[in-house]
């Protein structure tokens, strides 16, 4: 996590005021993916191993409803 979070520092110091909208809008997307692709592994760990019950839920759905609307 600690490697993910320093590249996400370099990616939020990074000047966007030279690009325009489709370069944007591209950019966003790959971010989006790789935000889902990482989500979903480790909802699914979650899931797998019980970890919503820890916190007082019966699934992840429940968990995430509650906790990341």
């Amino acid at each position: 996590m600690s490697r993910l979070s320093a590249a996400l520092d370099e990616l939020a110091d990074e000047d966007l005021s030279g690009r325009f909208g489709p370069q944007l809008l591209e950019e966003l997307r790959v971010l989006l993916v790789a935000q889902n692709r990482l989500v979903a592994r480790v909802v699914r760990e979650c899931e797998v191993t019980g970890a919503a019950e820890h916190d007082g839920q019966k699934t992840m759905a429940s968990w995430l409803r509650g906790h990341a609307r």
